[in-house]
């Protein structure tokens, strides 16, 4: 079965938004912590570092919800925003076998990637479609 172009295009935009925002919110969390950088680093995180880190979960689950949410605005269908979605566990799963620690924050992250994603698509779609 063919993709139409429209969802193909909504999949590679909302993948591509995921990306810019996560790495943009990074940029700015190590503007602002610079120890933010060095997080990965080390097998025990500290208190200080265990909040960096949920920083961290918190503005790449930002951004898959809005990376859903562009996946709708560009009129991709369900089967699109989880391809997204699939597509951005992908190149977490490969960071994570290239970075290891901590395990915690990357099975969290793992975890919440699809379903906010899913989430974004649906805020946007119930809104437009009824």
């Amino acid at each position: 079965m063919m993709m139409k172009a429209k969802q193909i295009i909504s999949i590679l935009a909302g993948f591509g938004a995921i990306g810019l925002l996560s790495s943009l919110a990074a940029h700015i969390q190590g503007i602002i912590y610079p120890e933010s950088v060095k997080l990965f680093d080390h097998t025990v995180v500290s208190k200080a570092n265990s909040i960096q880190l949920l920083i961290k979960l918190s503005c790449v689950s930002t951004s898959c919800f809005m990376g859903g949410m562009l996946v709708a605005w560009l009129g991709g269908n369900k089967n699109a925003a989880t391809i997204t979605g699939i597509s951005i566990v992908m190149v977490v799963a490969w960071l994570w076998i290239h970075t290891i620690y901590p395990i915690w924050f990357w099975t969290l992250l793992l975890m919440i990637i699809l379903p906010t994603v899913k989430l974004g698509y649906h805020f946007i779609h119930k809104q437009t479609f009824g």
